[in-house]
């Protein structure tokens, strides 16, 4: 029989005496098979999450195994077998990741020779209305932020690169929102703001520029049908993972939008009214933007 933690925090891991890792979700209320053993590799293009000392990793994508070493200071992943490269760099020997959730300075490790950076974009605001006794409308929802990403080199980040994250677009007031904020690393990667919602149209996911990345996905509209007792009228979802729902309501009332969280990205959603009013109904607020760098450290 396994003696499985009291009250687990989402990711934590736990060795069993039957020598399994077991990874508690928070979502499922499960403790899910995280591998075999410390010596079962985990295959991903990310690092997992809280790894244990002697932990393994293949990263596919470097086509390196990395294992999670502990020394007196620090706590790291490092090459088991330095025998992989990244493009433009020598051996890699260690992995170091930083996350941006407010603008900032990247500085480069003294050891990093190459590295992958990601910035998206903040949401666009939700559209917001004027109240009219007689309308019955639902507007429509912001666009996400869009996503770039870029290989850089050492070279190309010293001494430093600097990191802007965007805001989200503020939701409408009886009028359309505003545009999310553009997220950029410095010169080399931009995932622009998501655009605003409107009474008339979601707004269009934002854009990018880099190596490679992803549009941001378009809000949703606003609309309503008949019912039998009357009108049910929907805001429009806002746009992207994690995009908020637009009211739905079947009774005379309006309701304002909803804001993304904060750092998704997402766009804000719409309001809604059902012959209520005059008045100023707001949209939701978009999610502000993030960015992520990962530098592969050599000798």
């Amino acid at each position: 029989m396994l003696d499985f933690p009291a009250s687990p925090t989402n990711g934590q891991l736990f060795t069993g005496s039957n020598g399994i890792i077991y990874q508690w979700n928070s979502a499922g209320g499960l403790w899910l098979n995280y591998g075999i053993g410390q010596n079962n590799a985990i295959i991903g293009t990310t690092p997992p999450a809280n790894p244990v000392t002697g932990q393994l990793w293949w990263s596919p994508d470097l086509g390196q195994l990395f294992i999670y070493y502990t020394d007196p200071n620090t706590s790291q992943w490092v090459a088991a077998a330095p025998s992989a490269t990244a493009p433009g760099s020598g051996f890699i020997l260690g992995i170091k990741t930083t996350s941006f959730l407010s603008s900032g300075t990247f500085t480069p490790d003294t050891k990093c020779v190459c590295g992958h950076a990601w910035v998206k974009g903040g949401g666009g605001g939700g559209g917001g209305l004027n109240v009219q006794p007689t309308s019955s409308y639902g507007t429509d929802g912001g666009g996400e932020g869009g996503t770039g990403h870029k290989w850089f080199t050492r070279a190309q980040v010293m001494p430093n690169v600097a990191v802007t994250i965007g805001a989200g677009g503020a939701g409408g007031l009886g009028v359309g929102g505003q545009a999310g904020g553009n997220s950029t690393f410095g010169s080399l990667a931009t995932g622009n703001g998501g655009a605003p919602g409107t009474s008339y149209a979601g707004g269009a996911g934002g854009g990018w520029t880099g190596d490679w990345g992803e549009t941001g996905a378009p809000g949703g509209h606003g609309f309503y049908v008949p019912a039998a007792s009357g009108w049910n009228v929907f805001g429009g979802v806002g746009g992207g993972r994690g995009g908020p729902p637009g009211g739905a309501l079947g009774s005379p009332t309006a309701v304002g939008g909803t804001s993304a969280a904060a750092n998704t990205g997402a766009g804000g959603s719409g309001a809604m009214s059902i012959a209520q009013g005059p008045g100023n109904i707001g949209g939701g607020n978009g999610g502000s933007g993030f960015g992520y760098v990962v530098e592969y450290l050599g000798a």
